[in-house]
């Protein structure tokens, strides 16, 4: 029974942090990005684009919040967009997606959310192609499990988590530097909220001091159905021993 107190132990422990890896396959995690493209209706900002093309996600289970980058006085809120990258887009009257961006292209044909920034202004930046923002995620209901893949970060420290579940004691956890277009994940557990911001305006760049180090965002949580895996394996494992130690007491 040491062995099986050892494992519970240690899932207790994961399940109230952090991981950089992900532990759900991709064949049994939902993607929470818009299967269509559109603006993100957020909770404190209203849509520019056409009623049609206004996504409310709350039918997905969560709502999106914008939030002040603190951290830059030089930008406003930004907006969030879901985006299929091998497409053209315009937005309103100022931003255009090019069929091939600037900076960050995915090799796979998927949807991502595609933040947009602003200047304090409230003017659009880069006609729409500087990807950066700080977003809050709500849950309606606690995720035991939701996976965070990040497109094309290149420059750290900026893109990450700045807060879970409302605790402003937090430490920031972000993103060490990758390679172009290359793709990074973070898994957080039981998960009511968290805030994410994502990459890094030019004027605070020391590498792309011209377009800034833009990122892409997927969130993802488990199928209905496969979250119980875990405690399962343990029960089994209890009652496998159990079983074993059965045996080995009456081969005594």
């Amino acid at each position: 029974m040491r062995k099986l107190s050892l494992l519970v132990k240690t899932l207790v422990v994961s399940t109230a942090g952090l991981s950089v890896l992900g532990s759900m396959s991709a064949a049994k995690a939902m993607n929470l990005v818009p299967q269509r493209e559109g603006e993100i209706e957020l909770t404190n900002m209203s849509c520019i684009v056409d009623n049609a093309d206004c996504i409310n996600t709350t039918s997905l289970g969560y709502t999106v919040t914008s939030k002040d980058p603190v951290s830059n006085d030089n930008y406003g809120f930004s907006r969030l967009f879901s985006d299929k990258k091998s497409t053209t887009n315009t937005w309103g009257l100022e931003i255009n997606f090019n069929q091939t961006d600037e900076g960050t292209n995915p090799q796979t044909d998927a949807f991502w959310f595609r933040p947009v920034a602003y200047d304090n202004n409230n003017n659009v930046i880069e006609n729409g192609r500087l990807e950066y923002g700080v977003f809050e995620f709500n849950f309606a209901q606690t995720a035991n499990e939701v996976k965070l893949s990040f497109l094309d970060v290149e420059e750290s420290p900026f893109t990450g988590i700045l807060q879970v579940n409302g605790d402003s004691n937090s430490q920031p956890i972000f993103l060490p530097a990758a390679g172009d277009d290359e793709t990074q994940y973070l898994v957080l557990n039981n998960v009511d909220s968290f805030v994410v911001q994502l990459g890094n305006p030019g004027d605070n760049s020391t590498k792309f001091s011209s377009t800034g180090d833009g990122v892409n965002l997927q969130v993802s949580v488990p199928e209905p159905g496969t979250v119980l895996s875990i405690g399962a394996l343990a029960i089994a494992g209890m009652f496998g021993l159990r079983r074993k130690h059965n045996n080995s007491s009456k081969t005594a």
